[in-house]
Formats: C-alpha cells, structure tokens, sequence
C-alpha cells in the first residue's frame, strides 16, 4: 500500500484573544499575601484565586484542544485492519475492514504533544451484564484533563473466531479506536481494490436502510441507547448522518455486523 495517510491542508484559526485571567489571578494572589488580612478574607481570597486559575487552566485546554481537533479532524486514515468472518452453510465468508488503533495513535499523539496535550486510556466495568466502557483522558500541561467515553461494549469480541483472549484485548482496542475516533471526529477511508479504483461507493437501497431501521427498532426495544448510540457510531465511523448516506460495500458489512453482535448480546438472535 503506497499511501496510508491522507492529510488536507489545515484551515487557520483565529488567534485567541488576550485574556485579563492571569492579571486578575495575580492581583487576587497579591492580596492574599497581604498580612493584614483576617484569616476569614484570606480564605476568601485563596478560594477566588483557586477559582481563577481553574478557569485559566480551563481556557488554555480548551484552545489547546481546539487547534489539536482542528488539525486532526481533517486527516483521513485508510483501513488497514481486517477481519475475516467464515461463511455459513458453506458459503463465502465476508471481510471487514476498520481503522487500526496504531495507525490512529501514530497520527495523533505528534499533533497532540505539539499542543501540550496527552492522551491516556483506562476502562470501567459495567456489571449485570458485564460490559466495557473505554475512557480516554486528554490531559493538558498545565494540568487540566477532560474525559472521553465510548458506548458500554462486550467484555469479550467473539467475532471471527477469536478466543477468550483475544476476544477481550479485541474489545479493549475497539473501544480506544471507537472513542478516539468519536472525540476527533477523524475520517476513515476505505483502500481502493484493483477492482474498483476510482469507482465512488453507492449509497444503501432504501430497502436495506429499512431494514437497519427495523433492526435498530427491535433493538430499542431491548436497550433504549441503542439508536442513539448506533447514530453516533456511523457518525463517527462513516460521517453519515442518517442511515441512507451509508455506502454499499465494506461499510454496509461492518454496520451489519455490528447489528448483528447487538442482537445477539441482546438476546435477539442466536
């Protein structure tokens, strides 16, 4: 593969504004330093102060985080991973192509450090039934983080065969891809095939976006978040905005998949 990175050309951002926070933290400091304060306005005084410098602290993340968004969003990563699912009955089995979490992490974490910013990962149990919930927390130099977390996933990623293993390091990756890629709002673009170079994907038939729609219905009926947490998955997946801008191919067999691995978490489908 010639070319694994795709980058536009960043569109500018305004320069911030001069802030009056530090001054005001530095006279509200200065002031509580003054001796002559009773204990009761001293305490006063280190409270504004401490409130002063969370918002400063809070201000420069957020523009930090904004140019590192800037910057991000407008990368599109191929799909470089694969997983291959056996056919049934005999039939033809299907591939699934998806961003890897280290072509991600390799794009990012430059983009990130050049603003003053880091990115963590950590993950919270959900019981009854078990489930994974993937934190990602960007932290800013000057202290102040932010959490990002992904929809609740299976514990372990039976698809494709996968042991107990690798099914729960499967579901430990799927959830940093899936919450970095919604945070960053970052494009995932599918490789041409020999086959198809140049040829622009259809978009589903009304008929099978009907049927997602069903699916999706039934789900619902189960889990209420199940739509909006699909809507937001295809989002940021896809860039689609409704299920009729999914695109026949590769991204039609992931989504299906997906509802797929839903339904039977669900109790759906065997």
């Amino acid at each position: 593969m010639s070319q694994e990175i795709i980058k536009a050309e960043p569109v500018a951002l305004e320069a911030a504004q001069p802030s009056q926070q530090p001054s005001m933290l530095h006279a509200v400091m200065a002031a509580a330093t003054n001796p002559a304060l009773d204990p009761e306005r001293l305490e006063k005084f280190l409270a504004m102060a401490k409130e002063l410098e969370t918002d400063q602290h809070r201000r420069e993340f957020n523009a930090a985080f904004a140019a590192a968004h800037n910057e991000i969003s407008q990368i599109k990563i191929l799909k470089n991973g694969e997983i291959h699912y056996p056919g049934k009955n005999g039939g033809a089995g299907s591939v699934i192509k998806f961003i890897k979490h280290d072509d991600l992490s390799r794009v990012i974490k430059p983009i990130l450090a050049a603003h003053g910013l880091t990115a963590t990962y950590s993950a919270e149990v959900l019981p009854a039934p078990p489930k994974l919930v993937t934190v990602m927390t960007i932290v800013h130099a000057n202290g102040y983080s932010r959490e990002w977390r992904s929809v609740p996933l299976p514990m372990v990623d039976s698809g494709g065969g996968k042991n107990d293993v690798q099914g729960a390091g499967s579901a430990s990756t799927y959830g940093r891809r899936y919450v970095t890629v919604q945070a960053f709002d970052i494009v995932a673009e599918d490789a041409d095939d020999d086959g198809n170079q140049g040829k622009a994907a259809q978009p589903i038939t009304e008929d099978q976006a009907l049927k997602i729609d069903d699916i999706l219905t039934a789900l619902s009926d189960k889990d209420q978040r199940s739509r909006a947490h699909f809507m937001k998955l295809i989002k940021a997946q896809f860039g689609a905005e409704k299920l009729g801008d999914l695109k026949q191919g590769p991204q039609l067999e992931e989504v299906m998949a997906k509802l797929d691995e839903a339904q039977k978490r669900l109790g759906l489908k065997r």
